[in-house]
């Protein structure tokens, strides 16, 4: 699969289907699922990120970069701690992607260990063949899922139900920044603004959404995706990774890691406060801020104006006119509410 990614930071398990298919819009893609047509064999064009909008997203990296790699230290540690020199890490396609790669960096860095790492796709559950091939390659216990942060929870969820077919292999998830202690490691059990969340495939390796059971994939190949050549001159990714491998602290202690998670669940109440479905949330600040540039938002709701963590997807929300309100969050410091 061809990315922007360097090939001894990642190996994505993926069938590149650029030129083959053609992504469809948002509208159609709605009106496809209203018509109970639309199914995840089909690509949605990617969100377009302007130059307005990516200079705001590259102004406060640098102010968020020693957060993320302090984060990125602490999660490494307890990984290297449980797993050791087995480790095998397994990124989620495509937020976990970077966060792989930066802890692979570190461990290099640090230890002197080249740990395995692969992207892949999780669309409702694990790709198949992407598990069949790790499994080839590699001791079920030592596979490692990661990716940037929980929001609602979904992909923790997902993951642990699709885990469940493969004998041996650890269903846990790996994240940055995990404020609703669903993820067994994390960086950090705050919700914490991460830098890459509001780019989009800019700060992915051009990678696109991942495409399952398309036709031209075929049963035997990995899921597919596209790589979006006509983003090149706006790709910041190996700028991004280098920026935070190079505040990277190896003095961390890897707080984060605990045998006994008290799960908190906010959600519901948020939804029952704004008389909203839950499918219209997007809470925590990477998802808020991701919404912002994917969805139509109708309001954003912080914690406090003032809190440094969302500067930024304040000054995302005022640049697409969306309603800004303070609302008392007692574990989450944002939330986005779409329209539909």
């Amino acid at each position: 699969m061809k990315s922007t990614f360097k090939s001894e930071d990642v190996e994505f398990l993926l069938t590149d289907m650029t030129g083959k298919i053609e992504p469809i819009t948002l509208e159609e893609k709605k009106k496809r699922v209203e018509q109970g047509e639309y199914d995840r064999s089909i690509l949605t064009k990617e969100f377009p990120v302007t130059k307005e909008y990516l200079d705001i997203c590259l102004e406060w990296t640098p102010i968020y970069a020693k957060q993320t790699a302090i984060a990125v230290g602490n999660l490494a540690e307890q990984l290297y701690k449980i797993k050791n020199k087995n480790l095998v890490l397994v990124s989620i396609l495509r937020a976990g992607t970077n966060v792989g790669i930066l802890v692979k960096r570190y461990l290099k860095n640090k230890y002197k260990i080249n740990i395995p790492h692969y992207s892949m796709s999780l669309i409702k559950e694990l790709d198949s063949n992407s598990m069949n091939y790790l499994l080839s390659k590699h001791r079920p216990e030592d596979i490692q899922f990661i990716d940037g942060w929980t929001g609602k929870g979904t992909v923790t969820k997902q993951l642990l139900a699709s885990a469940k077919k493969y004998e041996g292999v650890d269903p846990s998830l790996a994240v940055l920044s995990d404020s609703i202690n669903i993820a067994k490691y994390c960086g950090i059990r705050e919700d914490i603004a991460i830098p890459q969340s509001p780019f989009n495939a800019c700060i992915t390796g051009l990678v696109s959404m991942p495409i399952h059971n398309n036709p031209f994939v075929g049963k035997e190949n990995f899921d597919g995706a596209i790589y979006l050549e006509e983003l090149e001159e706006m790709d910041v990714s190996q700028k991004y990774l280098d920026l935070v491998e190079k505040e990277f602290d190896y003095s961390c202690n890897a707080n984060g890691y605990t045998d006994n998670i008290e799960k908190v669940e906010e959600i519901t109440k948020i939804a029952k406060d704004y008389n909203v479905n839950l499918s219209q949330l997007n809470p925590g600040i990477n998802e808020a801020a991701r919404a912002i540039l994917r969805r139509k938002v109708a309001k954003l709701l912080v914690k406090n104006k003032n809190d440094f963590q969302v500067k930024e997807i304040i000054e995302l929300a005022k640049l697409k006119n969306i309603e800004i309100e303070e609302y008392d969050f007692k574990y989450y410091k944002a939330s986005s509410i779409a329209i539909d």
